[in-house]
């Protein structure tokens, strides 16, 4: 079984990147690292892909 530490960088360097999000685990946060510039629509496509990758990384917990 995978660590805390090793599901996090599972979330930000295959399966967010996959979808195109950057984002930043740190200890029990992730953060969002959006450009500048975004749309709403983008705000709630950056939420399904972490809300996607936290269920993916902590299924077997």
């Amino acid at each position: 079984m995978m660590g805390l530490n090793q599901y996090w960088r599972w979330i930000r360097s295959l399966y967010a990147l996959e979808k195109g999000a950057l984002l930043r685990p740190l200890g029990n946060v992730i953060y969002f690292m959006p450009p500048y510039v975004i749309t709403p629509e983008q705000i709630y496509q950056l939420a399904d892909i972490a809300h996607a990758g936290i269920d993916r990384a902590t299924r077997e917990l």
